[in-house]
């Protein structure tokens, strides 16, 4: 498992997130019920303030990944 070790970052600036979801299997999903999820453990992990800096945020399907992933890139706006 890749880890960055990013955890309290608490980074408080405006954000641009992009997140590019690899399930694990071909079983159907709506991309939409795993954003929640996902900005939740960015700040519970500490490594943002609060979701709400977020002001552009992409989501797009990549491909199947054994185990599943989900890629996050994170650009500071301000």
């Amino acid at each position: 498992m890749d880890e960055l070790r990013l955890a309290n970052e608490q980074l408080d600036n405006r954000l641009r997130i992009s997140l590019k979801l690899h399930a694990p299997t071909k079983r159907k999903y709506d991309i939409d019920n795993r954003l929640k999820a996902l900005m939740d453990a960015l700040q519970k992990s500490g490594f943002i303030v609060d979701d709400e800096q977020i002001d552009s945020l992409h989501v797009e399907r990549g491909v199947i990944v054994s185990g599943g992933k989900v890629t996050v890139r994170v650009e500071l706006l301000s």
